[in-house]
């Protein structure tokens, strides 16, 4: 349950820095255009994306102790 959690959680910080991008090419796309990426910087778009994914894993590592000791007191 640990792995799974803080897979997640990176997983889950990982696809919300990729929507930055996806918002900022949709704004400035023609509207016949299709769903794409506009990264203006790729060193602030993987810094970015390293930030997102270690607070993921950060809370998905705090998840599980949440439920480990709620898991814990029932038993």
């Amino acid at each position: 349950m640990k792995k799974t959690l803080i897979i997640t959680g990176g997983v889950i910080g990982f696809l919300y820095s990729l929507i930055g991008p996806i918002i900022s090419y949709s704004d400035t796309a023609p509207l016949d255009d299709e769903i794409g990426f506009e990264i203006a910087s790729w060193k602030v778009f993987i810094l970015e994306s390293l930030l997102c994914i270690s607070i993921g894993l950060l809370v998905g590592w705090v998840m599980f102790l949440f439920l480990k000791k709620i898991i814990k007191k029932k038993i």
